[in-house]
């Protein structure tokens, strides 16, 4: 908070500084492990600019302006300019700044994803939930944990006993899908959830929290790890009206596209799976 702060209050700044120091002297350890990891591996560690001329075309991100330049959204093009450059091993830490981001309708949900496949098969996928500290991991052919705890998905085999989850899509397309799906489950589930991270819902599928999730459109990387976990707890996730998912494109075809998910805990997944071939 800065001095100028509506909400600053004088004769509690010195108290309200001191109760910090636990906290910056966390943050200031972390951040020298970091370092020290990647020195210690043989990466260079770099800085790019603050500002630039235009911002990365994310359409879900709003960049901030800075007279005729950008604040810049992330670090990426300019590592990625490096790497094509010459520069093998290479990695900072910087602030990164973006608009809107803790609007009055901000939901503070995220997760991280990190899956690894080897041709067309997921080999390792982690999922974390850093606002319940909350670590999914899955090997192929070796299990699924939840903070070293194994999981696995729930016994539910009725609709009626089941608690689903749903999700909302960009296009109008995706969106009629959605509502058409909702209409087809919802009077027969006990509850639903909506959720802002695929993944996490995914991860919940797995860890029996969720008997079954649908989403219209996802991407390779939203899915890779969730569906190694739902495998792996034995439950079933699979691509809907006839898609397919390819962890590795063909040169030449975009890696961007989005396929509709349908996961559930495997007992129910043939009856929703013929609900929603019903759908017209």
């Amino acid at each position: 908070m800065s001095p100028g702060s509506k909400n600053n209050t004088i004769g509690n700044e010195p108290n309200r500084l001191a109760s910090k120091a636990p906290t910056l002297w966390l943050r200031a350890h972390i951040i020298q492990s970091i370092r020290q990891f990647f020195i210690g591996k043989g990466y260079l560690e770099i800085e790019t600019p603050h500002l630039i001329p235009a911002p990365a075309p994310e359409c879900h991100i709003d960049a901030l302006e800075a007279g005729h330049q950008f604040l810049h959204t992330s670090p990426e093009l300019c590592m990625k300019r490096l790497l094509a450059a010459g520069y093998k091993k290479i990695f900072q830490i910087c602030r990164c700044f973006r608009q809107d981001e803790r609007g009055e309708r901000h939901i503070p949900e995220f997760t991280t994803s990190i899956a690894l496949a080897v041709g067309e098969k997921v080999q390792v996928g982690v999922i974390y939930d850093p606002l319940r500290d909350e670590l999914f991991s899955a090997v192929a052919g070796r299990g699924v944990w939840c903070n070293g705890r194994p999981v696995q998905v729930s016994r539910i085999d009725h609709l009626d006993d089941a608690v689903g989850g749903f999700d909302w899509g960009h296009s109008n397309q995706d969106r009629q899908t959605a509502i058409q799906a909702f209409q087809a489950f919802a009077p027969h589930l006990t509850s639903i959830r909506g959720f802002g991270s695929a993944a996490l819902a995914l991860a919940y599928v797995a860890a029996g929290r969720l008997d079954l999730y649908f989403n219209p459109s996802l991407k390779a990387w939203d899915i890779a790890a969730g569906s190694l976990m739902i495998a792996e707890a034995g439950g079933q996730c699979a691509p809907v009206g006839g898609q397919t998912w390819t962890w590795q494109p063909p040169a030449g075809t975009p890696a961007s596209i989005s396929v509709g998910c349908l996961a559930s805990n495997g007992l129910l997944h043939d009856e929703i799976q013929h609900r929603f071939d019903t759908i017209p």
